[in-house]
């Protein structure tokens, strides 16, 4: 497996900051998700984890938390960038992720579940406050 499926599933969850505009990004949405910023951050933080663990050979949890003064928008896409890079690049064969050894693939396999996972909660969070779905979820997943 290869970083491509990491890169298409991450760049769904970064064109939320093409519909969501940047005033609502501290607006909650739908109340079990918390807001856009907390969403973003929290993808931020995570593709940090898993691209450290390509360094250190270990995933390790919760990683460092996102400063609130941080453009978003740049580091979102910047974070994905750099995971994928991280994957294309790395020597490793395997990781630690709780315990277990883990392939990278299934370590690629991981990320792109955890983007996927929350692709599909932060469409039920667009739908319940009004806000369009990104073009893309409409034309390759018929998310409308």
């Amino acid at each position: 497996m290869t970083e491509e499926g990491y890169v298409y599933a991450a760049s769904l969850n970064d064109e939320l900051t093409h519909v969501i505009p940047t005033e609502s990004y501290d607006t909650i949405l739908i109340e079990s998700l918390g807001t856009p910023r907390q969403w973003f951050h929290h993808l931020i933080r995570v593709r940090e984890v898993y691209r450290r663990s390509l360094y250190t050979g270990e995933v390790v949890f919760p990683g460092k938390p996102i400063p609130d003064d941080i453009d978003v928008t740049t580091m979102l896409k910047a974070s994905s960038e750099r995971l994928a890079e991280a994957f294309m690049y790395s020597e490793r064969m395997s990781v630690k992720f709780g315990g277990k050894t883990m392939s990278i693939s299934e370590l690629i396999s991981t990320a792109i579940q955890h983007e996927g996972i929350h692709t599909g909660q932060y469409y039920v969070a667009l739908k319940h406050a009004g806000f369009d779905v990104p073009k893309r979820w409409q034309e390759d997943w018929a998310m409308s």
